[in-house]
C-alpha cells in the first residue's frame, strides 16, 4: 500500500485537473480558492453538508487527478453506487487505492453526510501523513492528533456532521500542508516534498492556472478608460489583458478591482474560473434615500445608522451611468430616482476612484416582438405605451437579457422590464423579469412590504395602493422589488351581525351579512306607459346571511388570534364591516377591516346623483363614486325619530329585501358609506347601506336595461299553444335583440299597440309573463328627412337631428360637475352641443334607413361631418334617452 500511496503523490504533482464548468463571484477568501482551483462546485454551496459522493469529487480534484478518474472503471464493489453517477469513478479510484472505505464491505452509502473524523483521515492519508497517524494511535485519535499537528484543523470548527464551512476549510487547510512521500529503502520509509497541493494545482502540466488582481476596465458594451474596439460579448478586459468570462459575472465587475483565476485554454485565449472583488478595495452601494447632497469634491450621505458621513470625489473620478462612460459629470447625475450607486475605492481609502450609477425605472410590458416592447397602459414609460429600437441604427443600442444576463428575443405576456437608459438616449437596456409571487399581505412599511412572512423592497419608480389582509399578485422586477399588485377581483364583504363561542373546546362561530353587486335600471309607471319621466336608480341586496365557524388559528388585521379570543375581538367597535377569506373546510382563516373612504357614519344622510352614481351632497363629509364592480351590503336598521338603530339578530327574509335608491327619493337622502377606495379612481369597492328593511312591505319596481328601444321587426306567428296567430314584436334593446308577443290588440288607451311599427323608437313595458302590454312611440325613425329641434311639452321630451359635427371625450360639464362626452350636432347650420354622461350612458343605436335594422353602438362609432344623429332627451333636466346613428 505504501507504495501505491507514493505513486499517487508523484501523480499529485505533475497532473493538473481538466478545467472546472462553473464559477460564480466570492467573497470569500476560502471558496473563492476552492472554487478557482477547481475543486468544489458553487452550485452547492447553500447545501448544509457534504454528502460523501460529494466529498469523494472534491478530493479528486484537490489531488488534480480527474483525468485519471476518467480512465477508472466503476467499480461493482458497492451495490449502492450506480456505475451511471457522476461520482462513480471517483468513487472507483479512491477506493482501489485505498484512501476510503464504505461504510461496510458492500455499501458505501453515497447521500450519507461526511463525518469530521471521516474527512480528517481522508485528508491525513491524501496529504501522505496516513502512517504518521497509525504510529500516533491510528483511528481515530491518531489521525486527529497527526492532523492537528500539520495545520489541517486551523480554524476549523469541528462538529457532527461536520459543516459544509468547516470542510471547506480542512480543504483550504490542506492545499498548504507540506506533503511526505516515500522513498524506496530509505530506513524511516518517508520524506518531506519539497511542495503543496495549492502548487500542484497551480502548475501542472496540462493546465496552468494564474491567480491574479486587477481592474475590470472594459466589456464589449462598457468601459471606464477608453473603448476597446472588437470585443468579443463574452470578453473582458482586466488591466490591459482581454480575458473570457467563461461561467463568471466577470462582465458585471466594471470598474471593480478584482482578485480572479484564470487559464489558458487551447486556441490560446485566458479564460477566467473564478473572481471576486479585491480584498483591499471598499465599495459604498447607495440608495436613493440614502443620498443627500454633492458638490464640487464632497458627496455626502447617510450610512445604516442614517448619520451624515462625507466622501471625497476627486474631479479624475470616472463615472458610469447606466453602462455609458461620463465624461463631464454634472452633480445632478448622482441624485438618482430609483436604482442605486456604487462608490468604488480600489485601495480601500476614503478616495472615490469609480463611481457606477444604475439608474432605471420599471413598467409592464405586455409583450416585446420585432423590437418594439407594449407596455400596460397604467404603467407607461416616459408617458409612452410603446418602446421600439431600431436594430438598423447604428447610433442606437438594445440590449434586452433576463434577470440571468441571457439574451431575451421576444415575449408575449406580462412581465416587468426595468429600463436603463443613457444620458444621451444611444443605449438602452431592458433587464426583462417574469418573476410573480401571489399571497396575502401582511405589513407595509419604509423597508417595503411582508408577503406570507417574506419580505420584499418597493421599486421607488412606482406607485402601489395596498390594504393589508388583502390577496395579491405581487409583479416583481429583476432586482426583486414589487413593481405591480394584482389584488383579488372578487373581495369576499360582509358585514358581521355578531360573533359567539361555540361548544367547551374554545370554537367560535361569526355571523353576517354578505356583500351584493349593485344593479342599475330605469323605473317606468305601470300605470300610465305614456309617462316619459323614467327614473334611474340603483338595487342593492345582499347575497345572504351565513353563519360561519371560526378557524383554530383566525388572523384579524396584523394579529393571530384563537377562535375564542377572536370571538372577543369581532366584538369591538371597528369590525363591523370587513373583508374576510375562508379556508378549505369553509372555516374563516382572516378578517380584515375594511377601510372607511366616505360617506356619513352618524344619523347625517348623503344624497344620490343618480346620473353620476356618486353619493355626496356636504361639503364636511368625502363623497364617493360607485362603479359596476362595486359591492354593497344592506344593513337592516330601525328608524325612531331620525334615530337609526342595528337590527343585529334581523330574520334573513328581511336582510334579503332589496334596497332601492333613486332621484325620487333623493330629497331624503341615504344613509350609504364606501369602503376600500380603487386605485384607479374616486370608485369605491364596497358600498354599506343602512335602510328600513321589512320583508312585508317591498317596494315594487321593474327594470328595463335600456331608456329607449328601437323596433327592428313586426309579424305574425302561429302559437300553437293559443292555436291562433299572434303579433310578435321585435325589438333592439341595448345591445339585445329581443321578441314579444302582445298581450292583446289594442290596450291602453293611448299606448296602442297598433301604432308601433318596424322602426320606431319606443318606451315599452312587458308583464311578468314575458308578454308586451303596451309601448309608447318617441319617434318614427322613417320619418326623419330633414334637420330638426322640437320641443313636445306634452311628452316632456326634445328632439335634435342633425349632422354630428364633433366629438370631445373627457370633458368636464361644469354645472352638474360630471366627465361628460361633448357631441356637437349642426341643425340647419346652427351647432347644439349636448353633454352625453360617461358613467349613466344612454344607449347608442345605428339604424340603417335602407333595410329599417338597427344594432347596438356606441358614441365613439360616429364619424364627424358623415353622420346624421338623432338625440332624444328629457325637456327639463336634459337627460338623454337615446341617440340613434342615421345611416
Amino acid at each position: 500500500m505504501k507504495r501505491i500511496i507514493g505513486i499517487i503523490l508523484t501523480l499529485v504533482l505533475l497532473v493538473c485537473g481538466t478545467l472546472p464548468t462553473f464559477a460564480v463571484a466570492s467573497t470569500d477568501k476560502v471558496s473563492f480558492e476552492l472554487e478557482g482551483l477547481g475543486i468544489i462546485d458553487p452550485a452547492n454551496n447553500d447545501k448544509e453538508i457534504v454528502s460523501r459522493s460529494e466529498f469523494s469529487q472534491m478530493i479528486v480534484a484537490l489531488m488534480g487527478m480527474q483525468g485519471v478518474a476518467e480512465l477508472t472503471s466503476a467499480t461493482d464493489r458497492f451495490a449502492d453506487v450506480s456505475p451511471n453517477a457522476d461520482y462513480a469513478k471517483a468513487v472507483a479510484l479512491l477506493s482501489r487505492v485505498g484512501i476510503i472505505n464504505g461504510v461496510s464491505e458492500n455499501t458505501f452509502a453515497p447521500d450519507a453526510a461526511i463525518l469530521a473524523e471521516q474527512a480528517v483521515k481522508i485528508l491525513v492519508v491524501c496529504t501522505g501523513y496516513g502512517d504518521v497517524a497509525k504510529k500516533n494511535g491510528g483511528w481515530p485519535n491518531g489521525y486527529m492528533v497527526t492532523a492537528g499537528k500539520i495545520g489541517l484543523l486551523n480554524n476549523v470548527e469541528m462538529g457532527t456532521p461536520i459543516s459544509r464551512s468547516a470542510l471547506y476549510r480542512l480543504l483550504h487547510n490542506a492545499l498548504d500542508v507540506k506533503l511526505l512521500s516515500e522513498i524506496i529503502g530509505d530506513a524511516s520509509g518517508r520524506m518531506e516534498v519539497d511542495g503543496t497541493l495549492r502548487e500542484a494545482l497551480m502548475y501542472g502540466n496540462n493546465l496552468e492556472r494564474y491567480q491574479q488582481t486587477g481592474v475590470v476596465q472594459a466589456n464589449a458594451y462598457t468601459y471606464i478608460g477608453s473603448p476597446i474596439s472588437n470585443m468579443r460579448e463574452d470578453e473582458v478586459a482586466i488591466g490591459s489583458v482581454l480575458y473570457r468570462v467563461g461561467d463568471t459575472n466577470a462582465a458585471e465587475l466594471v470598474g471593480h478591482k478584482v482578485d480572479f483565476f484564470a487559464v489558458e485554454t487551447a486556441d490560446g485565449a485566458f479564460e477566467i474560473i473564478s473572481i471576486r472583488p479585491a480584498k483591499n478595495e471598499e465599495t459604498i452601494t447607495l440608495k436613493p434615500d440614502e443620498f443627500v447632497t454633492k458638490s464640487g469634491t464632497t458627496l455626502k450621505y447617510l450610512d445604516e445608522n442614517e448619520k451624515e458621513r462625507v466622501l471625497t470625489i476627486p474631479t479624475s473620478v470616472k463615472v458610469i451611468y447606466n453602462g455609458t462612460r461620463v465624461l463631464r459629470p454634472a452633480d445632478s447625475i448622482y441624485d438618482i430616482q430609483n436604482g442605486s450607486m456604487s462608490l468604488i475605492a480600489h485601495d480601500g481609502g476614503k478616495t472615490i476612484d469609480v463611481v457606477v450609477i444604475e439608474e432605471y425605472a420599471s413598467v409592464v410590458a405586455t409583450s416585446f416582438k420585432e423590437n418594439n416592447f407594449t407596455f400596460r397602459p397604467d404603467t407607461p414609460f416616459e408617458d409612452r405605451t410603446s418602446l421600439y429600437v431600431n436594430p438598423d441604427d447604428e447610433a442606437y443600442m438594445l440590449i434586452a437579457v433576463d434577470a440571468d444576463g441571457q439574451p431575451v428575443a421576444e415575449f408575449s405576456g406580462e412581465r416587468v422590464v426595468s429600463i436603463m437608459k443613457s444620458q444621451d438616449g444611444s443605449r438602452v437596456k431592458v433587464m426583462i423579469s417574469d418573476k410573480t409571487i401571489e399571497g396575502v399581505l401582511e405589513a407595509i412599511d419604509e423597508e417595503g412590504i411582508t408577503v406570507d412572512g417574506e419580505k420584499y423592497e418597493i421599486d421607488s419608480s412606482c406607485s402601489l395602493s395596498l390594504s393589508v389582509g388583502k390577496s395579491y399578485e405581487i409583479f416583481l422586477n429583476y432586482r426583486d422589488e414589487v413593481v405591480m399588485a394584482v389584488g383579488e377581483v372578487n373581495e369576499n364583504y360582509a358585514y358581521i351581525l355578531g360573533a359567539q363561542e361555540t361548544g367547551g373546546l374554545g370554537g367560535g362561530q361569526v355571523r353576517m351579512l354578505l356583500a351584493g353587486t349593485v344593479d342599475f335600471g330605469v323605473e317606468v309607471n305601470e300605470e300610465d306607459v305614456t309617462d316619459t319621466d323614467q327614473i334611474p336608480f340603483l338595487i342593492g341586496q345582499n347575497a345572504g346571511v351565513e353563519v360561519y365557524d371560526l378557524a383554530n388559528r383566525v388572523r384579524i388585521g396584523n394579529t393571530t388570534y384563537s377562535a375564542e379570543d377572536a370571538v372577543a375581538v369581532l366584538g369591538n367597535p371597528g369590525m363591523e364591516v370587513v373583508s374576510y377569506t375562508l379556508n378549505e373546510d369553509g372555516t374563516i382563516r382572516s378578517i380584515v377591516p375594511a377601510e372607511y373612504y366616505g360617506g356619513h357614519t352618524g344619523t347625517e344622510r348623503s344624497k344620490y346623483s343618480v346620473y353620476e352614481m356618486v353619493f355626496g351632497g356636504s361639503e364636511f363629509y368625502q363623497g364617493f363614486a360607485l362603479s359596476a364592480q362595486t359591492k354593497v351590503i344592506c344593513v337592516p336598521v330601525t328608524m325612531t325619530n331620525n334615530t337609526v338603530t342595528i337590527r343585529n339578530d334581523a330574520p334573513e327574509e328581511d336582510c334579503m329585501v332589496k334596497t332601492v335608491v333613486d332621484v325620487g327619493n333623493n330629497e331624503v337622502g341615504y344613509f350609504a358609506c364606501g369602503y376600500d377606495i380603487d386605485e384607479k379612481g374616486e370608485k369605491v369597492r364596497l358600498l354599506v347601506m343602512r335602510a328600513v328593511m321589512e320583508a312585508d312591505t317591498v317596494r315594487p319596481t321593474t327594470l328595463t336595461s335600456s331608456k329607449a328601444s328601437i323596433v327592428t321587426d313586426v309579424f305574425t306567428r302561429y302559437d300553437e299553444e293559443k292555436g291562433e296567430n299572434v303579433t310578435t314584436y321585435q325589438i333592439q334593446n341595448g345591445g339585445s335583440s329581443l321578441e314579444f308577443s302582445a298581450l292583446e290588440a289594442g290596450f291602453g288607451s293611448t299606448g296602442k299597440l297598433g301604432n308601433v311599427t318596424k322602426g320606431c323608437l319606443v318606451s315599452y313595458l312587458v308583464n311578468k309573463a314575458d308578454q308586451l302590454e303596451s309601448a309608447f312611440v318617441i319617434r318614427d325613425l322613417n320619418s326623419l328627412s330633414s334637420d330638426r329641434e322640437v320641443t313636445n311639452n306634452s311628452a316632456g321630451i326634445t328632439e335634435v337631428y342633425g349632422t354630428a359635427t364633433g366629438i370631445l371625450i373627457n370633458q368636464v360639464d361644469s354645472v352638474n360637475y360630471c366627465l361628460v362626452t361633448k357631441l356637437t350636432v349642426s341643425v340647419n347650420g346652427r351647432e347644439q352641443v349636448i353633454n352625453v354622461p360617461q358613467l349613466n350612458k344612454p344607449p347608442v343605436y345605428i339604424y340603417n334607413t335602407k333595410k329599417c335594422t338597427a344594432e347596438s353602438a356606441t358614441i365613439s362609432d360616429i364619424i364627424p361631418n358623415r353622420d346624421k344623429v338623432y338625440v332624444v332627451y328629457r325637456t327639463g333636466d336634459k337627460a338623454i334617452r337615446a341617440i340613434i346613428i342615421m345611416r
